[in-house]
């Protein structure tokens, strides 16, 4: 029918068509991003949200999740331990009081040439219950066990209140220094845990006999 119309309207005609085309399949693209939107109580609703909704679901919900940092527990795999100031989940779950005691008395103790090394900071409950089932294995009994381990629910470990130094010379110096941070030895038959436990004049309190005697 386009040979009864002047030649110069035909290309008119032909892009008037085309806008109308590409008019309705935008249309048809928006409502089923509508209908998709519609489908699904648990997303977004409405507006831009509700577009990032639907388009994040349409991406799939199957993706494998991000794993955890180091030492995601708390767990050291290294025996000699890690820094002070290590990116690692035994470091940052520490109470933020006793990481920065503990950095402050490594900075100390390194201008006297030793290294201040953390085997063990803060632990997840999941951990702690492993290491006691295991020290339970090893001694023989639960009462013997946590002479040494305590459980989740006592533990100092799993609410970032408590740091072990690893190495002889280390644990000794922090035993001797620590109190001027803040730093005390707890356990007696644990020269190696240490807590911020010093009173104002930088005073320890005398170390319990072992884990089973705190209160």
């Amino acid at each position: 029918m386009f040979a009864t119309h002047p030649t110069w309207k035909t290309p008119l005609v032909i892009a008037i068509a085309g806008t109308a085309l590409a008019g309705g399949l935008v249309l048809l693209a928006c409502s089923g991003l509508s209908a998709a939107a519609s489908t699904d109580p648990s997303g977004p609703t409405g507006g831009v949200d509700g577009l990032a909704g639907v388009l994040a679901g349409a991406a799939g919900t199957d993706a494998p999740l991000e794993a955890p940092g180091p030492g995601g527990d708390g767990s050291i795999d290294d025996e000699n331990g890690i820094a002070v100031d290590a990116d690692h989940a035994a470091i940052a779950g520490l109470a933020p009081e006793l990481r920065a005691a503990v950095q402050a008395a490594a900075a100390r103790a390194a201008e006297e040439g030793i290294e201040l090394r953390v085997t063990s900071g803060w632990r997840s409950a999941e951990l702690q219950e492993t290491l006691l089932s295991d020290a339970i294995g090893q001694y023989g009994s639960e009462s013997e066990a946590r002479r040494w381990v305590d459980t989740p629910e006592r533990s100092q470990h799993v609410v970032g209140d408590a740091v072990d130094i690893g190495g002889l010379e280390a644990a000794l110096w922090v035993g001797q220094h620590g109190s001027e941070f803040g730093l005390c030895q707890t356990y007696a038959n644990e020269n190696w845990h240490f807590e911020l436990a010093a009173d104002a004049d930088g005073v320890c309190p005398m170390p319990y006999a072992d884990a089973t005697d705190r209160p």
